[in-house]
This record gives structure tokens, sequence and C-alpha cells, in this order.
């Protein structure tokens, strides 16, 4: 399967693991319990923004994809997101201890395992047994934006005004603003994100070529 697409389902019968945090389970000595996490069932009325990164403690993930989201989350939840989570092919004590190591409580991102990358692979998002770095936002089940990172680099998946890409960034001057967003001038392509996470209509996003 060639990735996901916008307009695109997302897979059926996707689950993921993950150790639920708990405050008794919070100081990272402490090993909670792995447990499924049903991820089509619990995302089907659900706005979701999922990103996945080869690994938990690694360089790059560690010193700016997570940190974007981090950094980003209320506003990316202001936009009406009810779930945010990062995934990779690390098992769920792992993903678990990389939560708490950046002290991320409740659900505030969910750290979920894609053992094997079995997901990943499934939609062709795989770098042999890690996840490949990419980003999808579902909305009630359908794909609206899905981007696979073309190298190396942090671009296409992270808010992180360092390295935001043009789908994930709001811009302090763009020469596109149809006046929704007063102080804040959009590039066509972030117009559309926002746009998608307002449940705006196609027909109403900004284009400059």
């Amino acid at each position: 399967m060639p990735g996901l697409k916008p307009g695109d389902s997302f897979p059926d019968d996707v689950v993921f693991s993950y150790i639920p945090w708990t405050p008794e389970t919070a100081d990272v000595r402490v090993c909670g319990i792995p447990t499924n996490y049903p991820a089509s069932k619990e995302w089907k009325d659900k706005k979701v923004v999922l990103f996945a990164l080869p690994g938990a403690f690694t360089p790059s993930c560690s010193a700016s994809h997570l940190p974007g989201y981090i950094e980003k989350l209320d506003q990316i939840k202001a936009k009406g997101v009810d779930v945010v989570a990062v995934l990779a092919s690390n098992d769920a004590y792992v993903m678990s201890g990389w939560q708490k190591a950046n002290n991320v409580k409740n659900d505030d991102i969910l750290f979920l395992s894609d053992p094997d990358a079995k997901f990943s692979k499934s939609i062709g998002w795989a770098d042999g047994e890690r996840c490949s770095r990419y980003a999808i936002i579902i909305d009630h089940g359908k794909v609206t934006y899905a981007e696979k990172e073309p190298g190396r680099d942090v671009t296409v998946c992270q808010p992180a005004d360092r390295h935001f890409p043009p789908q994930m960034r709001w811009f302090e001057a763009d020469p596109c603003d149809d006046g929704r967003f007063p102080g804040h001038l959009l590039s066509s392509s972030t117009y559309k994100l926002v746009v998608q996470l307002d449940t705006c209509s196609e027909e109403t996003w900004c284009s400059t070529k």
C-alpha cells in the first residue's frame, strides 16, 4: 500500500500497544502494564493528529520532533483535535518511559507502540523494522492530511516554529490572508491545514501559486 492520502478511510482493525499514564506509575522507575489500544475503534468519532518517528530516545526525535508537538499542544487542541498520538516501533515499556522522561502526563499525548512497525509497513511507510517519519490527520475516520518525510530531516510532520512544515505552521508574513486569522498571514498550504482543523470546506481554501 503506497501510503495514505487525503480522502482515504483510516484502515480498519488497527491496534497498537501502550501503557496508560496513571499517577501511580508516573515515576520513571515504576512499570505499568501494556494493553491494546484499538485505534480504529477509538478514533472513529474523533479528530486525531498521529505522528510517527523512527525511535524513542533517538537524537532528532528527542531533540526536535517530539518537543515540537509538546510545545504546540495547546494550539493543536484548540483547533478541535481530540487526540494527539506519537507512534514508534519501540515496545510499550520504552514508549511509556519516553513519555515520563518528557514529563507528558495523562493522555495529553498518547505514546503508542507499533510492534515490528506492523501498521507502518501496512501503509508502506516503514524503514525496515522501524516506522518512517510521517504525520496523519484523521477526522472521524477519514484521512485529511498524510505526509511522509522525503529525507532524514523533519520537514513535513513537525508543528514547531523551527521545523514547521508549510502545512502545519502559522507564518508571521505570507501573501495569503482572508481576514479569518487577524495578525497572521498564512501560506496557502498552512491555510489548508488550519481550515481542515476548523472543519471548513475545501472551497474556502486560499490559493497562491
